[in-house]
């Protein structure tokens, strides 16, 4: 499946009292003639990772109520490392398409980082720590989103992580031409890079 970007909706999650990081985005979506929504998030607890979780939780299920597939979800922290195609593929529609990327490891927590090859556009990617900027392209990935969030409730863990440690059940697809997108914050440094600079660090590196 064909979808062109300035045709299906992105949403994005924004913390209340984050106003920069709104006209940022706005400003970003809008040179890009991207349709988008902002998603307020104004959960209170002393856990960051429960507030993002909170709050992702309230941009899928808008989404879901909303119905139209495939979507982007984004953070609201983010800019664009190279120009974005007008079109992607979606070979599968039970996967996760990660337009964002992170060298980011935990120290052992989980397993190293890795890649493998797809197909002509993709690679199957395993362990990756990102979610900043995500095709989702079925009500189903949706569906196991929300419930992946549920786990990280559950167990205070900050949802990426626990994604990373799906990825073998999950299929997690990244463009070898990207990633589009990185984290214009402390993140940065392990966020801003091109697979087409790394990849040869991280195909068939599993340890």
């Amino acid at each position: 499946m064909l979808v062109r970007l300035t045709e299906i909706p992105f949403y994005y999650l924004n913390f209340e009292g984050y106003t920069d990081r709104k006209v940022s985005m706005e400003k970003l979506l809008s040179s890009l003639n991207i349709n988008n929504l902002r998603i307020s998030n104004s959960y209170q607890s002393n856990l960051r990772q429960d507030r993002i979780a909170f709050g992702v939780t309230k941009l899928l299920n808008t989404a879901i109520e909303i119905g139209k597939y495939p979507f982007i979800m984004m953070d609201d922290d983010i800019q664009l490392i190279k120009e974005l195609p007008e079109s992607i593929s979606i070979p599968d529609t039970e996967s996760l398409i990660l337009l964002g990327g992170s060298l980011y490891e935990t120290g052992g927590y989980k397993p190293n980082m890795y890649l493998e090859e797809y197909n002509k556009e993709y690679y199957r990617i395993y362990y990756m720590l990102s979610m900043h900027t995500m095709v989702v392209p079925s009500p189903n990935t949706a569906n196991f989103l929300l419930e992946s969030i549920e786990q990280s409730f559950n167990t205070h863990q900050f949802l990426d992580v626990d994604l990373a440690l799906k990825s073998k059940e999950r299929l997690y697809l990244t463009p070898k031409s990207g990633p589009y997108f990185y984290q214009d914050n402390y993140n940065e440094p392990v966020t801003r890079f091109l697979w087409e600079d790394v990849k040869d660090s991280y195909i068939g590196k599993y340890l």
